[in-house]
């Protein structure tokens, strides 16, 4: 939501420039959005296994990922 507030009053989808400030490290959806979004910086709190202890399963998720083997072409 934070990213579309901000893309929303600049007027822009593109927030070169920009940093974000959150207090955890972000999700692969969230960093996702991020990425996509161009910001250059993230501050973040508490990390992924901080925010195990508490009961968010972040580390799970990234665990599933694997790389992707096929050329991507844009």
């Amino acid at each position: 939501m934070a990213i579309h507030k901000a893309c929303k009053k600049l007027g822009t989808f593109d927030l070169s420039g920009c940093e974000i400030c959150t207090t955890e490290e972000p999700c692969p959806m969230c960093m996702l959005a991020i990425l996509w979004a161009n910001s250059e910086k993230v501050y973040y709190g508490c990390n992924i296994m901080d925010t195990n202890k508490i009961g968010f399963r972040d580390a799970k998720f990234y665990q599933m990922q694997q790389p992707d083997e096929r050329e991507i072409n844009c």
